[in-house]
């Protein structure tokens, strides 16, 4: 998903209307980001809920330049620090040992991690305050074309079908499966007789 520098989705930030409207294959890993990383900002429960009152709509209507911006900008800042992290975890080492081992990698655009920020103050770097404007650019220029837009909006049908339908058919057996080990203990030895204390 990221590029030589750490670049995410750069098919997607370059296009323009000289080119044709991107195929399902050319979106498919900005509709993954979006799903795995936009609409978790939004929180799973207000999404939930718009979609409910937007049956209409798909997500990707609802979702802002300004938050797909910022989802890139946090994923690219801390990209190096959770490869480092998952190396440090795949190691199988104790918790103690994870703690006391030697990290090298820090974020991108962010100060580093035990700085101490004044009040009110946030901790990301002019460098990534100043890329988090041409993101958010990039990102509006894109959903202000109306064309692209629509088109990406129709992907995303797409990718609800193939890719969230199977989600949730992967969650529904996790459920089912569930429901039949629930489903085997006796219920006589769990009832409880609320009258016997009377």
């Amino acid at each position: 998903m990221t590029d030589d520098h750490g670049l995410i989705l750069i098919n997607v930030r370059e296009w323009d209307d000289e080119y044709k409207l991107p195929e399902y294959e050319d979106v498919l890993e900005f509709l993954k980001f979006v799903h795995n990383y936009v609409i978790p900002i939004y929180g799973t429960k207000n999404m939930r809920k718009w979609i409910k009152n937007n049956p209409d709509k798909t997500v990707i209507t609802k979702v802002t330049a300004t938050s797909i911006a910022y989802a890139v900008l946090v994923y690219e800042s801390r990209y190096k620090v959770w490869e480092e992290n998952i190396a440090i975890k795949n190691k199988n080492i104790t918790r103690a040992e994870m703690r006391r081992e030697k990290r090298v990698e820090l974020p991108m655009y962010h100060t580093a991690p035990g700085t101490k920020l004044k009040l009110y103050e946030v901790g990301w770097t002019s460098e990534g305050r100043d890329y988090y404007a041409t993101l958010s650019n990039i990102f509006q220029s894109l959903k202000s074309n109306q064309k692209f837009w629509d088109n990406l909006s129709e992907h995303w049908v797409r990718y609800e079908s193939e890719v969230l339908k199977e989600d949730l058919i992967k969650e529904a057996k996790i459920q089912k499966e569930v429901v039949l080990d629930v489903g085997h203990y006796d219920e006589q030895q769990y009832k409880v007789d609320f009258m016997a204390e009377v």
